[in-house]
Parts: C-alpha cells; sequence; structure tokens
C-alpha cells in the first residue's frame, strides 16, 4: 500500500499493475512462445508454473473444490493418456495424442480453476483477455511491416511453426497461422462478454482493430472475430455516439496501420486479396479439406488407433488437419467419440444464468465448430478460455429483465 500525505491511499490494483501483469501472464499463456534453444521452456509451462505459485502465495490453501462430473473427467483424462501412452507403444506410432491429452488436463482443465481461484472478477479477467489480444496485434502490424523486426524476434524464438514467408504476419508467437489467429481472436470474445456485463464506447472499436489486425495472419480468427461483432451490434451494444467515436478512432488507426504494412510487397501482391477471399467465395479452404490425402482407416484403426498424430517429417499421420479425425486415427473411434461426447456434456453441465446462456452456449458451439478446422482444443488456448468464461458466468446472477448494467455479482465461491 503506497500512503500520501493527504490520506489518500493508492493500492496496486488502482495503480493498475494488477491488471497489467494478469494481462502479461493471460498473453504468456495463451500464446506458445518456445525459446529457440530449449523449447522445453514454453511461455505456456513457465505461466502456468507462475500460476500455481500464485496461488499458494495468495490462497495459502487448496481452496478449490470439484463437483462429481469435474473429478469424474480427470479420471477419464487419467485413462485416455494412459490408453494413448500404451497405443503408441503396441502400434509403435508417435505419444503426441497421450502428450496432448495431459496437456489439456493441465491446461484446459485444471488453469481455469485456479485462475479463477486466484481473479475473482470476471471484468478483469476479460479485460485482461482483451489488452492481450491488442499487444498480440500490436506485435502482428509490427511483425507484418517490418521484417527486420520480425527476424529479430525469430532470431530468439522457434518458429518450426511459423510461416515465414511475410505473406502473414507471424506476431509474437511460435505458432501461427489459423492458431495465432484464433487465440488472438479470443479478444473479440471478451469484448462481446463484456459488453454485456459493463458496455463501453471502446469496445466496438477494439472489436474492429482486432479483426481487421488478425486478418493479416490467418481467416479463422477473422470469422471469429467478424461473428463476435455481428452479435455486437444485432443485441443493440453498440450507441449512436459509441459508433460516430469508433467510426472516427477506426480511421485515424486505419491510416497509420495501412502506412504501415503497405510497405510489406505482398501486402497488395497476396495477403490482402487472400484475407477477402473468404467473401468473394474463392476460399479454397473447404475443398482443400475434402481433398487431403487421408490414410486408409481400416479395421484395426477404426477400433483402436494406432496411427499416432505426427510422422518423422512433421506432416499429419492421419493425412488431414480436421481435429477429430486427427483424434480418431490415434485412439480410435469408440474413445475418440466418447472424448468429444464427455467433453461437451461436461461444459453443458454447468449452470448459469438465464441471460448469461447465450454466451455459454455460443462458446461451446464455437469450439467444437474450430475443430473441424484444426484441433484447436488440443491448442489449449480456446478450451482454457472457454471453461474459465464459463466459471465466471456460475458465480453471476442476472435480474430477469436482464437489463445490460444490472449485473449482480455473488460473493466469490469456489467453483
Amino acid at each position: 500500500m503506497i500512503k500520501i500525505k493527504s490520506n489518500y491511499s493508492l493500492s496496486y490494483n488502482s495503480l493498475g499493475i494488477k491488471a497489467l501483469a494478469w494481462s502479461v501472464l493471460l498473453f504468456f499463456l495463451l500464446n506458445q512462445v518456445l525459446p529457440l534453444d530449449n523449447s522445453s521452456y514454453s511461455s505456456q509451462r513457465i505461466s502456468f508454473v507462475i500460476i500455481v505459485f500464485l496461488y499458494f502465495i495468495f490462497v495459502k490453501r487448496i481452496s478449490v473444490r470439484f463437483d462429481v462430473f469435474t473429478v469424474s473427467v480427470f479420471f477419464i483424462l487419467f485413462f485416455l493418456i494412459l490408453y494413448s501412452f500404451l497405443v503408441s507403444l503396441i502400434f509403435n506410432s508417435d505419444q503426441v495424442q497421450a502428450s496432448r491429452f495431459f496437456h489439456f488436463l493441465v491446461f484446459s482443465l485444471l488453469s481455469p480453476f485456479i485462475v479463477f481461484s486466484l481473479l475473482h472478477d470476471e471484468v478483469q479477467f476479460h479485460k485482461a483477455i482483451i489488452f492481450a489480444s491488442l499487444a498480440q496485434v500490436v506485435f502482428i502490424i509490427f511483425t507484418y511491416s517490418s521484417g527486420t523486426f520480425s527476424s529479430l524476434i525469430f532470431s530468439y524464438i522457434d518458429s518450426s511453426g511459423q510461416i515465414l514467408t511475410g505473406a502473414r504476419a507471424t506476431g509474437l508467437s511460435s505458432s501461427g497461422g489459423a492458431a495465432l489467429s484464433v487465440v488472438v481472436s479470443l479478444g473479440s470474445l471478451s469484448i462481446l462478454r463484456l459488453s454485456e456485463l459493463k458496455p463501453r464506447m471502446w469496445h466496438f472499436t477494439a472489436l474492429i482493430v482486432i479483426t481487421v489486425s488478425v486478418g493479416l495472419v490467418a481467416r479463422t480468427g477473422m470469422l471469429v472475430s467478424l461473428i463476435s461483432l455481428f452479435f455486437l451490434i444485432v443485441k443493440g451494444r453498440v450507441s449512436a455516439k459509441g459508433f460516430i467515436v469508433a467510426f472516427c478512432t477506426v480511421i485515424f488507426l486505419g491510416f497509420a496501420i495501412f502506412n504501415l504494412i503497405k510497405g510489406n510487397p505482398q501486402f497488395f501482391g497476396y495477403t490482402l486479396s487472400w484475407a477477402l477471399s473468404v467473401f468473394s467465395g474463392s476460399d479454397q479452404t473447404l475443398n482443400v479439406m475434402l481433398n487431403q490425402d487421408l490414410r486408409e482407416l481400416g479395421e484395426r484403426v477404426l477400433l483402436f488407433g494406432g496411427v499416432g498424430v505426427s510422422n518423422a517429417d512433421g506432416s499429419n499421420a492421419s493425412g488431414s488437419d480436421v481435429g477429430y479425425l486427427q483424434t480418431v486415427y490415434a485412439i480410435g473411434v469408440p474413445f475418440g467419440a466418447f472424448f468429444y461426447l464427455i467433453y461437451s456434456l461436461y461444459l453443458f453441465h454447468f449452470k448459469v444464468g438465464r441471460c448469461d446462456e447465450f454466451f455459454k452456449y455460443f462458446l461451446i458451439f464455437l469450439i467444437f465448430l474450430l475443430e473441424v478446422k484444426e484441433p484447436f482444443i488440443f491448442k489449449y488456448a480456446i478450451s482454457f478460455y472457454v471453461l474459465t468464461s464459463i466459471l465466471y458466468m456460475r458465480k453471476v446472477s442476472v435480474t430477469s429483465d436482464c437489463p445490460p448494467e444490472s449485473v449482480i455479482t455473488r460473493p466469490p465461491s469456489p467453483p
């Protein structure tokens, strides 16, 4: 506590230090940043360790209490980890699926409860997500507009998951393309949620900036942001005054950003037409997905899996980018379908207020829709975000008429 002579006290929270700290922590928890020399020390792992450390420092005791369904899901994940490991040994395939289940357990199931126990304020959580997204937007713009800046970043972090051709922005991340774009688009989802809790004029502006910027990375995240923008407008969260202010701000920022990114010779030659192809009808994503060279799904693979996830050269062992297919080829149809069914039922079983149901169902629909494109559930950022958001909605009670700013928050209680 910092005391001023006028008897006015200024806490670290009012200084914004807590908000900044959570923004930084969530940035590195959501974005996969791998050091060039040792990829074992990923930003996600380090952030998780810091979160656990903070939990025992500030909570000082294990206060997280899980319901029966959550405990059951933990045991199911332990079983799937063991099963995937045994299948990989029996059929001499990689152990990536076992690793995926383990990291899913840690980052997508356990981490949300710890974050929720540390940060009780739902508004502050979503603000931290938004500012983490906007911070990545800054890196996206500068890595796209400056090859020197991009080269500097990737002289320190692993770029094996990036497309370093200059045609797409790379940001501060070791995983580019659709994965990075979805992480950035989480900010647009948080803006949509905040507009229901505490509507502000800056929400519309920030959402426009995220939507346009993420288009430099991949169309998947841009579509998520566009859907969020659509609901923000349809639900009437944009006032006439807010629209005018946002329009003027976006025009000003637009010129500034355009002057930066137009220096990239591929902006007009490739990036612009590629990003807009989703609207022009020339997008070939669906055709590419349908025409991928799938590995034969024999009886053994159908029942038990055993193909694995990755080949020695890093390509997909199943021959497909689709998350559902990768899981099926790794552990078979019965256990693959069982995992997705249990996970969906688990997310649905949380009870939320009537006015929160739309956001809850939207998030659940979105996460399973995106799995059609890539295994986003096993890239942990969006699965962490969805469960954490639902945990916050559990303790929020809204009046029956659901006015935009009439939100009553009960005292924090363990999930």
